[in-house]
């Protein structure tokens, strides 16, 4: 009898909400500018409730339904890169200063909790940003170099 390997279980397998940023993330992302309208995840609000939609023709569902809000919800590796992987600061003290990206995925706490970090380093200082999916890391991360105008 050979073995064989049984399918994976459905809650084994990756749902959108698995790589796409959260609801709260992505109304962040939107009023700190990110660009609307250049993702294959979106947030729909229709009839009460948000809901998460992927590549739909826009201009057609928006004819054909009642959307009436819509919020870009980009994956980890759409946010991923627009990150740049070093940031170059200004000078300080004639000293000039460059930051580099790095990622890490830890367990933390009793409960052995995942978390992703983001962040960028250098010898004397870092930038880190910390949650539990990598989408949402990364877009905090994008959201304080929005806000600090480190990126364009």
């Amino acid at each position: 009898m050979t073995d064989q390997k049984k399918p994976p279980a459905w809650e084994d397998m990756t749902h959108p909400s698995d790589i796409a940023v959260s609801l709260d993330m992505a109304r962040r992302l939107k009023e700190a500018d990110w660009p609307q309208g250049k993702t294959d995840y979106y947030y729909v609000y229709q009839r009460g409730d948000w809901d998460l939609y992927q590549d739909c023709n826009c201009d057609q569902c928006w004819t054909r339904s009642s959307f009436r809000t819509k919020c870009d919800a980009p994956t980890a590796e759409e946010i991923l890169r627009r990150l740049p992987t070093t940031i170059e600061v200004p000078p300080n003290d004639d000293e000039h200063r460059s930051f580099w990206l790095t990622i890490r995925h830890t367990t933390v706490g009793p409960n052995h909790e995942k978390q992703w970090h983001v962040w960028y380093e250098n010898h004397d200082e870092n930038w880190i940003q910390s949650e539990s999916s990598l989408a949402n890391a990364a877009a905090a991360m994008w959201i304080y170099l929005k806000q600090y105008s480190l990126i364009p």
